[in-house]
């Protein structure tokens, strides 16, 4: 006969919901991640969709409203850069 000692039937609460929401949002990372959509995490999805679309269109300068601002910004970062590099150099 196998007995239980009343320490063991004890269950730290604090313990459990730790454990409990940390699994919560180790999934919710796993499945964001690997774009496995639920309706707990469709916004996430949605939201790092929308930001790679704007980062892939600003980086090839794609114009559009949302994106035209950040994209002559970073065309005339890149001027004046090319126009620091270009002052030492010899002309033909």
């Amino acid at each position: 006969m196998c007995l239980i000692r009343q320490e063991e039937l004890v269950i730290d609460v604090e313990k459990y919901r730790e454990a409990s929401a940390r699994a919560h949002q180790e999934a919710m990372a796993l499945s964001t991640e690997i774009g496995y959509i639920t309706k707990e995490n469709v916004n996430i999805i949605l939201a790092k969709a929308a930001q790679r679309a704007r980062s892939l269109a600003i980086e090839s300068g794609f114009l559009t409203d949302e994106t035209k601002q950040q994209t002559i910004q970073k065309a005339h970062a890149q001027a004046r850069a090319l126009s620091g590099k270009l002052k030492g150099y010899p002309s033909q």
